[in-house]
């Protein structure tokens, strides 16, 4: 009798241990089940973050670059001077501000009229171009360029005197990332559009052979010269234009004189 008992008793503790491995089975798998679903909406929002691009600028209603503080000096000469503002929040935004808007501060300076000057009568007969009244300025021309990803800022710095003109003494660009507001450099600008500087001085050169005037059987353009600047790195400027193509701004050698020339390079 006892031994009945006995195995009623283990046939009931084995039943509930196979009732409660069913259930607990049951509610494990519900459990994971909850889990998976969790983790593929949660990797769904981490690629739609990834995919949609996070806008870094401060001020919606401006674009990526702009200008402020802009002071109109000579609109006959179109001489003016006003301050880079760079809409995003990066330590290389804020080094090329201020070393743009130190170089506007400083060629502000450089701005003087003909009556501030003190000139002879014979000196003021001489003035050639007497349509305005400035004796001579230095001063910066900024062109912008947004495309995708990219904003650039090209720097054109001129000088003029009220004798010989307006004259372009250099040129430089800055190329940012506005996804993470990084600047690019030449090397980098190059690495993505898959070019070298072999190569740019090949187009280069191919372009002025091209162009090239000989006068009484001199030639115009000094082609090697040329080429041998763009090893200078601060000698041209790399850029992205509007529609995406990357561009080189350089300083032709002539014989009378330097000229400012633009190529698409792809």
């Amino acid at each position: 009798m006892d031994d009945i008992r006995s195995g009623k008793v283990k046939a009931a503790i084995f039943l509930f241990f196979i009732v409660v491995l069913i259930v607990g089975g049951y509610v494990s798998m519900i459990m994971l089940t909850k889990d998976m679903e969790q983790d593929n909406k949660t990797s769904e929002v981490a690629s739609n973050n990834i995919d949609e691009k996070e806008d870094i600028k401060i001020n919606d209603t401006e674009d990526y670059i702009y200008f402020d503080n802009i002071v109109i000096k000579n609109e006959i000469r179109d001489i003016s001077y006003q301050d880079v503002v760079f809409n995003f929040d990066s330590y290389d935004a804020k080094t090329i501000a201020t070393f743009l808007n130190s170089e506007r501060e400083a060629n502000e300076k450089t701005y003087r009229t003909i009556s501030e000057v003190e000139l002879t009568e014979e000196e003021q007969e001489n003035i050639l171009f007497k349509d305005s009244d400035v004796y001579e300025a230095t001063y910066n021309k900024y062109t912008r360029y947004f495309y995708k990803d990219y904003a650039s800022i090209v720097n054109s710095v001129f000088e003029y005197n009220c004798n010989e003109g307006s004259k372009n003494t250099s040129v430089s660009a800055y190329v940012f990332d506005t996804r993470t507001g990084k600047l690019l450099s030449k090397n980098k600008l190059m690495e993505e559009f898959n070019i070298t500087l072999d190569k740019i001085k090949e187009i280069v050169q191919e372009k002025l052979e091209k162009e090239q005037m000989i006068v009484e059987d001199i030639p115009q353009i000094d082609i090697v010269d040329t080429i041998n600047s763009l090893d200078d790195d601060s000698s041209y400027a790399l850029y992205i234009n509007k529609s995406g193509y990357l561009v080189i701004s350089y300083f032709i050698k002539g014989i009378q004189e330097n000229k400012l020339d633009v190529i698409i390079l792809n």
